[in-house]
């Protein structure tokens, strides 16, 4: 890559590892941004862009020349629906939870409201002055902010996102993905990896167990409620917070 371009746009994301829509993850067209005094690269395969003022934002990352991940950001919004803006957004203040616990995060709420800024009057600004907005920290997938955005979108109160649920001595029970602590009512995704391995699966049944011995209502969630079933879901949610409320009178 010559002097004065970086990858950008899905390409960086990619490479920060910011969650995509499938049909995203598995595009391979470069996406290469220069400032606006120098020609943008025209080669099958790869898209150009000229965006004024970018290369003070350019980084080195895994030994490649990319936008930094607020500027990656910002550019994602001419790409992603809102959904999707709001979960990279999510994953770049949460920072990725590996199996040795979370990484530090790419950028902090602050920044992300800086960048937003710096967009105003760009294509993709009235996108992210809506996504800023929804951001959360804490998230640990893009499974877990559409379920969010999903249940608030439909008129029920904003869930705690990943804070731990403790008995009435104060022991931990564990820290679901998503909570209504006044219904007392959890929520735990659980896509198909949740499968795959036998030690997850069991985890996940004791998991279960522990919180509901415990007077607390579980919903699994599989991708078909979030991402094609909604509507049904969403119904069923409503069903089982009313049967909550009965069982559980203030």
């Amino acid at each position: 890559m010559p002097e004065g371009q970086a990858f950008s746009h899905t390409t960086a994301a990619q490479l920060y590892l910011i969650p995509l829509p499938p049909s995203l993850c598995d595009d391979r067209t470069l996406h290469v941004a220069v400032n606006e005094r120098r020609q943008p690269p025209r080669v099958t395969g790869v898209v150009g862009h000229t965006l004024a003022g970018i290369e003070p934002q350019f980084r080195e990352h895994l030994g490649f020349t990319v936008t930094d991940p607020v500027s990656t950001w910002c550019q994602l919004a001419t790409q992603l629906t809102l959904y999707d803006l709001v979960a990279a957004g999510d994953y770049l203040v949460s920072g990725r939870v590996t199996s040795e616990g979370r990484e530090r995060p790419l950028a902090t709420l602050a920044e992300l409201r800086a960048g937003v800024l710096r967009h105003a009057g760009r294509r993709g600004a009235k996108n992210l002055r809506v996504a800023i907005q929804r951001v959360r920290s804490g998230v640990d997938s893009r499974p877990e902010t559409w379920l969010r955005l999903l249940l608030v979108d439909d008129g029920l109160p904003e869930p705690v996102v990943n804070e731990a649920i403790f008995d009435f001595s104060g022991r931990r029970l564990g820290k679901p993905d998503l909570a209504y602590p006044w219904a007392r009512l959890l929520f735990e995704y659980e896509g198909d990896e949740h499968r795959m391995s036998k030690e997850r699966f069991r985890s996940d049944i004791g998991r279960r167990e522990t919180f509901e011995t415990n007077q607390w209502r579980v919903i699994r969630v599989i991708p078909e409620d979030v991402f094609t079933h909604q509507r049904a879901f969403l119904n069923r949610v409503r069903r089982v917070i009313a049967q909550q409320a009965s069982a559980n009178p203030q």
